[in-house]
């Protein structure tokens, strides 16, 4: 129940005036659960046209055990549509954002771990149509480690994804800002980061 306080007027024997707002009825929420008997992890979620939600993450059910993107839709009422998994046998699939495009599809960005040298994982960027089917994919990295954790559609249709990266820069992480074309192609990328962690006396 609620009861409100009117600041500023009194009952008629100079009370605090009060309005009671009995409440007869709530409405119940839900929850869903998505996923295998194998770790399944969620980053991010959007708001569907249709009412309904796009939920991306990470699955490691998969037939080598390692880990691929993970596209599931729902409907109004969290009932899944269908689900996508997006990822090479004997690779990891690191997924850490994804956004709903202009043309109704999906782009999903992480990283891609390089199974054949250590310490080497690239940009990954995976862009679908509105039924989650894989229009193109392409990487973006260096001779080290990068991991995109950020992802925005530009005003020219192209994709800007920013994120972690140790090939480039002034030593140690840095922050990696890299811009795309509209189909992925890398038009530019630029690296962020302190010259001298030395504090100021």
């Amino acid at each position: 129940d609620v009861i409100v306080d009117i600041t500023g007027k009194t009952t008629i024997d100079g009370g605090v005036h009060q309005r009671h707002l009995g409440l007869t009825d709530y409405t119940l929420g839900w929850w869903r659960t998505y996923g295998g008997t194998s770790d399944d992890l969620a980053y991010s979620v959007v708001y569907t046209s249709d009412g309904g939600y796009a939920i991306a993450g990470d699955t490691s059910c998969t037939s080598d055990g390692r880990w691929d993107f993970l596209l599931i839709k729902t409907d109004a009422d969290g009932n899944m549509q269908w689900s996508k998994t997006y990822g090479d046998v004997g690779s990891d699939e690191l997924l850490r954002s994804m956004i709903k495009t202009a043309d109704g599809g999906y782009a999903l960005a992480g990283a891609l771990d390089n199974p054949h040298y250590a310490d080497v994982d690239d940009f990954l960027l995976v862009k679908t149509d509105a039924n989650g089917n894989m229009q193109w994919n392409k990487t973006y990295g260096g001779a080290s480690w990068e991991l995109a954790e950020s992802l925005v559609q530009t005003s020219d249709g192209g994709y800007a994804l920013v994120g972690p990266t140790k090939s480039f820069g002034n030593g140690g992480e840095d922050f990696w800002l890299v811009k795309t074309n509209s189909t992925g192609d890398l038009e530019w990328n630029k690296t962020y980061g302190r010259m001298s962690c030395s504090t100021p006396s």
